[in-house]
């Protein structure tokens, strides 16, 4: 519960908020809650009711440059993402070297396979970066361009790859 007061014209009002959540035009900020059209009660003129804007002051949340750059990883998730495809790049290795035994492919196979899961490191940390935060979820210009630059890095190190091997 919050109560501010303000004399507004020599008449002492009290802004008494019970759920901040049913105050009209509040609005989360940060770490802190600004409520403006807070219902006001004037004790001295014995009136009750009405709205008006009394803004109470909330510390605003740090710019993102100023906090670490680990605090910036751990809201991001990047240790999360990156675990979760090492992984499931694991576990595509184990499938594949199973795959490779079962039909007697050559081990040129396993190398594609490790070469294609290491390149995706890239686009997946860059992901990871964009999206990890919550509430961030809409693509953006540097995402599009970091993701398709990392793909064509890696379309030219598979090519390279596959023109050596002889394929």
């Amino acid at each position: 519960m919050s109560t501010q007061s303000n004399s507004l014209s020599g008449i002492a009002a009290s802004a008494t908020i019970r759920d901040i959540r049913s105050a009209p035009g509040y609005a989360a900020h940060g770490v802190g809650i600004e409520a403006v059209g807070a219902t006001l009660t004037a004790t001295s003129a014995g009136w009750s009711g009405g709205t008006a804007s009394m803004p109470v002051a909330v510390p605003q949340e740090t710019p993102e440059r100023e906090r670490g750059f680990v605090d910036r990883l751990h809201d991001r998730k990047l240790v999360q993402w990156t675990l979760a495809y090492v992984g499931f790049g694991w576990a595509m290795l184990q499938f594949s070297g199973e795959l490779a035994e079962a039909w007697e492919w050559p081990a040129l196979f396993r190398q594609a396979v490790s070469l294609v899961l290491a390149c995706g490191v890239v686009p997946a940390l860059v992901v990871a970066w964009f999206h990890g935060e919550k509430g961030r979820q809409q693509f953006c210009r540097a995402e599009c361009a970091l993701v398709g630059a990392s793909v064509a890095a890696s379309a030219v190190a598979l090519w390279s790859f596959f023109q050596r091997a002889g394929l």
